[in-house]
């Protein structure tokens, strides 16, 4: 069985009642939820299931989100994450680039930066930079402690580095 992280989102349909407006505002409303609660593991996997359930009007919603907020780096960060997922990793890049450099030396919103690189640390796996990735995922949490965050708030940073570490023979370091 695959991960969970690696399985395919619940397609949106056969909701009784519900309209596929509902399930976005609800889901996303439960996103938002699990970030304020610092669940971040929760609000990836709630932003990954509506950005490949219902990517339009995921992107749409966090664009007018951002666009009435522009200085809400969390929205500019789930556009980020949601482009990921929907596989515009040009345009997540783009996007969580911004934040990087928005942030860069600050010592403000430590949580978001982890976010970001942690993003960053993903998206250069993902084209085989691991020693770059590593980093980046290093990075991430360094901020994250920074933060005073518990390890579960992020849980999938640290899963990442260690399949990085496997995935380079560094079974010690994995472990």
């Amino acid at each position: 069985a695959r991960p969970v992280s690696q399985r395919a989102a619940a397609p949106i349909t056969n909701l009784g009642h519900w309209t596929k407006a509902e399930v976005l505002k609800n889901l996303f409303a439960a996103s938002q939820k699990a970030h304020n609660a610092k669940n971040y593991s929760s609000e990836n996997a709630l932003l990954k299931n509506l950005s490949q359930s219902q990517p339009a009007e995921t992107k749409a919603l966090l664009t007018k989100l951002i666009a009435a907020n522009p200085t809400n780096l969390k929205y500019q960060w789930q556009l980020a994450i949601v482009l990921y997922h929907c596989g515009s990793y040009d345009q997540a890049k783009i996007v969580n680039g911004k934040i990087i450099q928005q942030l860069k030396g600050s010592h403000q919103s430590l949580e978001i930066q982890g976010l970001a690189y942690s993003l960053e640390g993903k998206m250069k796996a993902r084209v085989g930079r691991d020693q770059e990735a590593l980093q980046d995922l290093t990075t991430a949490v360094s901020f994250f402690e920074k933060a005073k965050l518990s390890d579960l708030a992020f849980v999938d940073t640290l899963r990442d580095i260690a399949w990085l570490e496997l995935r380079t023979g560094r079974r010690m370091q994995a472990a």
